[in-house]
């Protein structure tokens, strides 16, 4: 008995702050969405850049720094170059991942289709022109793999979650590597990203967030498909990156996650 009114003393804090970070982020988004509209007057493909200069770059300042509180260490930024066409790729660990990314890799997202529901984030995600992907629907997953290969040929960068959904614990989970595998027909270089301690903040399954959580991204080096034989060998190497450079992370940031 004692124990269970101990977690709910501890709970109720976090449930306030949540609270803050809701009522903070609807309003934010509330502004932009007014503001913004226009958005949707401009060709899909091309809203990413606009978006990023006015919306992006505020939106996930107020809401990593000032909502959040996060104390996020980016290595290897100089590997992100907006003049190099490019897949981004990562793991996914929490809903704080994708605000975490975009705002370093000022890349068009790909996105799953519920994420559309969140209230007037949602809206604000549409404004920015992702290309969205119902995962149960294979003609939609058809039509998302042309949207991608449009987006590449003409020179937009991309960025996604290989694994489709959220780890529980941490670990990594085998990812889908069909774009990874386009990028090599199509010559497109990939920068392989490793994050740690976005599911401190909010991890699959819990309904409350922790402030001043440490968070660290790695960019590595670009991988290039004519380094490689074939797609199989290039897709490995670009998660194989993926996995050491996780492993690097929780080695040097997070020791007492790291099992060797």
């Amino acid at each position: 008995m004692n124990k269970n009114k101990d977690n709910i003393f501890i709970i109720i804090p976090f449930l306030i702050y949540s609270l803050y970070v809701i009522i903070g982020t609807l309003t934010m988004s509330l502004i932009y969405v007014v503001t913004c509209f226009f958005f949707l007057l401009l060709p899909k493909y091309k809203r990413y850049r606009l978006f990023d200069f006015l919306v992006v770059n505020l939106w996930t300042f107020v809401f990593n720094e000032l909502l959040l509180f996060m104390r996020i260490k980016v290595i290897g930024k100089e590997n992100v170059d907006q003049k190099r066409t490019t897949l981004y790729i990562c793991n996914h660990q929490s809903w704080v991942d994708i605000p975490t990314a975009i705002k370093y890799t000022h890349t068009i997202t790909l996105s799953k289709k519920q994420v559309r529901r969140l209230p007037l984030v949602g809206v604000l995600i549409i404004y920015a022109g992702p290309i969205i992907v119902d995962r149960d629907d294979k003609s939609s997953r058809l039509g998302s793999l042309k949207e991608i290969i449009h987006c590449l040929k003409n020179g937009y960068s991309i960025n996604m979650f290989p694994e489709g959904t959220r780890s529980r614990d941490g670990k990594l989970i085998t990812p889908n590597k069909a774009v990874i595998k386009l990028c090599y027909k199509l010559n497109i270089p990939v920068v392989s990203t490793a994050l740690e301690g976005t599911r401190d903040i909010l991890p699959k399954n819990r309904i409350y967030l922790k402030p001043f959580q440490r968070v660290v991204i790695k960019f590595n080096d670009p991988i290039y498909p004519k380094d490689f034989n074939n797609d199989d060998e290039f897709a490995d190497a670009c998660w194989g990156k993926v996995k050491e450079s996780h492993n690097g992370i929780l080695k040097e940031y997070f020791p007492d996650r790291f099992e060797g």
